[in-house]
């Protein structure tokens, strides 16, 4: 059931996005992505269960699904995600050991930190980047 959870909030956060196109700075972001962890308003997903998520400079997809455009800041403490959704989703994410920690919450509930409390409403990933061989 958690992992039903993840599923349908990363989803939903992603086909709805509608947001100005990534700027240049954000280059690290661009490839594919797999979750090694996450959670849900404090509850921990099964770690058996993964979701993708593929950024170029522009788009950004779940788990192969239809290509959605995204829109950083990366102006504030922590980089910022915004995403035009119903209801609008706003994130925070950063770069630590070379995993992508995202943190999502709904429009004028920003994250302020990287986790979800059984109140707060939040999705927290942990992603590593996944390394393709191009031989």
């Amino acid at each position: 059931m958690k992992n039903l959870y993840l599923i349908l909030a990363v989803t939903t956060l992603l086909l709805s996005l509608n947001a100005e196109p990534i700027d240049a700075k954000s280059d690290s972001l661009v490839g594919k992505w797999e979750s090694i962890s996450g959670e849900m308003n404090g509850v921990k997903f099964d770690k058996t269960t993964k979701t993708f998520i593929e950024f170029d400079k522009e788009k950004m997809t779940l788990n192969g699904g239809a290509a959605v455009d995204y829109s950083v800041d990366h102006n504030k403490t922590s980089a910022t995600i915004d995403i035009i959704a119903n209801p609008k989703q706003v994130g925070i994410f950063k770069f630590e050991n070379g995993e992508l920690h995202l943190c999502i919450g709904k429009e004028g509930h920003r994250p302020t930190q990287f986790k979800s409390d059984n109140s707060d409403d939040c999705v927290f990933l942990v992603m590593r980047k996944i390394v393709v061989d191009q031989k």
